[in-house]
């Protein structure tokens, strides 16, 4: 398959797959990404055209990096920047909805119920959550642990 780009089109997929391969290696460092094939053959790409800024070629290993005008472009660091913030909450209350019902209704009954069951019971405590933290961030927000 081929299809042509203009470089304006070019750069967006470049500035895609980087966002991509930030997600699929963020926390798996020093692992191979299973998407690590296309990006490398679209960073060698980059480097034979008009967008060769956007990545550096180690000749050692002839392997191809994002350069650091990712590290100061602004539409990425938009996009990171976003998503981590909407995983944060996510991520937040739906694990403090399931503590909640956990307690509530103990792991036995849980485990019985169907998954619809259980998630009509978390979206109960989800909406609590969600309307605390919108309304006052982590303000009220509290840990009970013993401290050194």
């Amino acid at each position: 398959m081929k299809f042509d780009l203009n470089d304006t089109q070019f750069e967006k997929l470049l500035r895609l797959a980087y966002l991509g391969m930030w997600v699929a290696e963020a926390h798996d460092e020093g692992q191979e990404s299973y998407f690590k094939e296309i990006e490398q053959l679209l960073f060698e790409k980059a480097a034979e055209s008009n967008l060769k800024e956007y990545v550096k070629h180690d000749k050692s290993s002839d392997k191809y990096f994002p350069s650091s005008v990712f590290d100061k472009d602004e539409v990425v660091s938009k996009a990171i920047d976003e998503y981590e913030e909407h995983c944060f909450w996510d991520e937040l209350i739906d694990r403090l909805a399931k503590v909640d019902i956990i307690d509530k209704y103990g792991m036995d009954t849980i485990q019985k119920m169907s998954f619809m069951e259980r998630l009509d019971k978390e979206k109960e405590h989800m909406k609590i959550y969600e309307k605390e933290f919108s309304e006052n961030g982590l303000d009220n927000l509290t840990v009970d642990v013993e401290r050194p």
